[in-house]
């Protein structure tokens, strides 16, 4: 893709290793602010902690979850929600942030003990499809010979 002029807009750095649970993470989005409310008109966040497999299985009463999925949150009026969905779940790690997963689905917003769920990045198949995009050459936006403007993946 070339666009008509530079972007100014930072590529997110991916984290492709697995979230333990209990880790503190941020959702990001301009969904509604609660269920059945109105859009945000400005980008909000939210501060949640990612679940073991195990809780996530518990808490949504799922027997068999996506293995490419994992739940953050559950406390009352903090989640993500409609609106939200594609949008980034981050980690901060020493100042820097990394995307570990992508807004998904949940059952309401911000309901206690209903978490929200998330698309792995550390998933073996979403990692390879995201790769797959990061590893191809694309036009240089800027016209020199370096490869500054080129998609960044973050850690691996």
């Amino acid at each position: 893709m070339k666009l008509a002029k530079a972007s100014t807009i930072t590529p997110g750095k991916l984290l492709f290793d697995p979230v333990p649970a209990g880790t503190p993470l941020t959702v990001r989005g301009w969904g509604l602010t609660a269920d059945g409310g109105n859009t945000s008109k400005e980008m909000l966040e939210v501060q949640v902690n990612a679940l073991s497999d195990k809780q996530f299985k518990k808490k949504l009463k799922i027997k068999d979850w996506p293995r490419n999925s994992f739940c953050a949150g559950g406390v009352k009026g903090k989640d993500s929600c409609q609106g939200d969905s594609g949008g980034p779940i981050v980690v901060t790690e020493v100042k820097d942030e990394f995307v570990v997963g992508v807004v998904s689905w949940g059952y309401g917003c911000g309901e206690d003990k209903k978490p929200g769920v998330y698309v792995r990045l550390s998933d073996p198949e979403v990692r390879n499809f995201i790769q797959q995009y990061l590893n191809s050459k694309s036009d240089d936006d800027d016209g020199d010979d370096d490869d500054d403007d080129d998609d960044y993946a973050g850690r691996s």
